[in-house]
């Protein structure tokens, strides 16, 4: 069964109409954003770079009533220098100096 359109429902959708409208035109003078766009680059230095990664996870669980306790404790030490300029481009060589990890 249809309800029927009831005429003190019209103001309401003639504001909800009318918000909508307007915020159509307004939306790029808001965010005032460039139709060029942005450009971003990073320069990678001749240099090396070493970087150390840790990780550390405590996990604990109930299966079935039993509780189970699990550290995980690893570490990553690696490096990375650029090899070679490709076109606009950078060519990079990563080593990994260290790697280990433990869990009880």
């Amino acid at each position: 069964m249809k309800k029927p359109f009831r005429l003190n429902q019209l103001p309401f959708l003639c504001i909800v109409a009318i918000l909508i409208l307007s915020s159509c035109g307004t939306q790029n003078l808001l965010t005032k954003a460039k139709k060029s766009g942005v450009l971003l680059e990073y320069n990678f230095s001749d240099k090396t770079l070493n970087y150390n990664q840790t990780q550390v996870i405590e996990q604990e669980l109930d299966a079935m009533g039993q509780m189970v306790n699990i550290d995980i404790n690893s570490e990553i030490n690696f490096s990375t220098s650029k090899s070679a300029d490709v076109g606009e481009n950078a060519k990079l060589q990563m080593k990994i100096n260290s790697m280990n990890m433990s869990i009880d």
